[in-house]
Parts: structure tokens; C-alpha cells; sequence
């Protein structure tokens, strides 16, 4: 029998998607979760978003937001349902658990797990910043800083 494999929960230049094709074409049993969708990529093709999570998106001061999501949306629920059904974990950016507190848990149940990086996530802040300067390109980084 071939592993079962859930997919989440970032889905950057749809290839959460992508990989949910591939898997499914080749036999394995799939299951894709993602967190909000954006008028941009309009053709994902997961199984279920989760939207709720950035209800608090808005919430300032900072320290409260991160509170009330930590409180209120945890996705106990999502992880609930998928530890025992699935063998294999593939995360983009972010794992189930906003505090990533289900890596533990499913390495304890004997889960394969992987993470992956892209974007923001792994560059060097520093550098980042240096090269834009030099093409005159807005950082985005200086961008979000002024909010």
C-alpha cells in the first residue's frame, strides 16, 4: 500500500497543488490544506481552506492578535482529524499548528515529516535588503516595517 500523504498549509505559486497532482496521478492517497486563498492563484486545487485563521489578522496591538489566534485557532480540530489517517507530512512555510507544536506530536506517532522553505522565510534579512537597494526595488520588508 502506498503512503497517504497530507499536504498544507501554505500554498506559494501553487505548488501545494502541484504536489497534490503529481501524488494523486501516481496512486497515493492525498489530502491538501490550505490556509486563505488570494485573487491571484485562482486555480488551486486543494481540498479544503481554512479562512479562519486570519480573522484576527487586524487585531492590534500585536501581542493580542497573536493571543487570540493562539486561543481561538490552534487547529486542534484539522489535526484531530488527519494524524491517524495520514503517513506523511509535507508542510509549506508553516506546519498545521500556528506554533508548530504538531511537529512533536507527529514525530511521537512515528509520522514522516517535511518542511519546506520558500521566500521570505529563508532569506538572510540583510542581504535581502542590500540587493534591493541596489535595483532600487522597494523592499517589501521596509514596507510591512512602516505598519
Amino acid at each position: 500500500m502506498k503512503n497517504r500523504v497530507f499536504l498544507g498549509m501554505s500554498d506559494i505559486a501553487s505548488q501545494i497543488s502541484d504536489l497534490k497532482k503529481t501524488l494523486t496521478q501516481r496512486g497515493y492517497k492525498t489530502f491538501a490544506v490550505i490556509e486563505e486563498t488570494h485573487s491571484v492563484m485562482q486555480n488551486r486545487k486543494v481540498d479544503r481552506v481554512i479562512s479562519s485563521f486570519y480573522f484576527f489578522n487586524y487585531v492590534r496591538p500585536f501581542r493580542l492578535q497573536k493571543y487570540l489566534k493562539k486561543l481561538y485557532w490552534n487547529n486542534n480540530h484539522l489535526l484531530n482529524e488527519v494524524i491517524d489517517e495520514y503517513d506523511v507530512f509535507i508542510f509549506m512555510w508553516r506546519s498545521i499548528r500556528p506554533d508548530a507544536s504538531d511537529l512533536k506530536i507527529l514525530k511521537e506517532k512515528g509520522k514522516k515529516v517535511v518542511v519546506f522553505f520558500v521566500g521570505s522565510d529563508i532569506r538572510w534579512i540583510g542581504a535581502y535588503e542590500q540587493e534591493m537597494l541596489t535595483y532600487d526595488i522597494p523592499s517589501y520588508l521596509r514596507f510591512l516595517s512602516k505598519k
